[in-house]
């Protein structure tokens, strides 16, 4: 009698209560290009148990992680927690316990690099070429000391923003020029292109001969 009891208690120890889910870290924001997911180190599982019985809780350690049919899975022995893959994205295992998920859709970066523009010398930023047609920024040397950046056709316009703004989300576009000294190391230039595009450009260091620049082009 006591053995069937047993088997009793043991068939409906089946069902599980996790007391934790899988958590999100990091940059996990909408449209952010990497998600970063963790597992509970551990996880508490309870017993159902029939009428005149004590359920056991049972803490159980992380045992597997895997991507399995579209969900992050953490393994505690018996027991799991699965989440949903999020739309758009795919998710690997970088670490025990730990799960990145990287966004499918096309990057909206057109083209980025850093270039030592020379004085006087114009800059196509949907392309990176330097000089010649299709540029989009003029370094416009009127004295050595006083030189200014422009776009290069009456048609494109810049504006002045805190560097961290996306480009992609500013709507005025106020300027045709700027002077270089006045951009400063916490602001930035956000330039429309002639591929109608919209590019970030940081200056990074300032010479007699020119100055270095940083961009990023992106789709608006």
């Amino acid at each position: 009698m006591l053995a069937m009891t047993r088997n009793r208690l043991s068939a409906k120890a089946t069902v599980l209560a996790l007391a934790a889910g899988i958590a999100a870290i990091g940059t996990t924001g909408a449209g952010a290009a990497t998600r970063d997911y963790s597992c509970p180190a551990s996880a508490r599982i309870a017993a159902s148990a029939p009428a005149g019985w004590m359920s056991v809780v049972r803490v159980l350690r992380l045992t597997g992680t895997g991507v399995i049919g579209g969900k992050m899975r953490c393994e505690y022995g018996p027991a799991r927690l699965e989440r949903p893959v999020p739309r758009g994205y795919a998710c690997r295992v970088t670490a025990p316990g730990r799960f990145r998920c990287t966004s499918t859709a096309p990057s909206p970066v057109v083209r980025r690099g850093t270039v030592f523009l020379r004085n006087s010398y114009t800059i196509d930023l949907d392309t990176g070429r330097v000089g010649g047609g299709g540029a989009d920024l003029w370094l416009h040397a009127i004295t050595r000391s006083n030189r200014r950046f422009e776009v290069a056709k009456p048609a494109l316009r810049m504006s002045w923003v805190r560097r961290g703004t996306d480009c992609r989300t500013v709507r005025n576009f106020p300027r045709r020029q700027m002077g270089v000294t006045a951009i400063g190391p916490r602001h930035k230039l956000c330039v429309l292109t002639t591929g109608g595009n919209v590019a970030s450009v940081t200056v990074q260091r300032i010479t007699p001969s020119g100055v270095q620049i940083e961009y990023v082009t992106k789709r608006r």
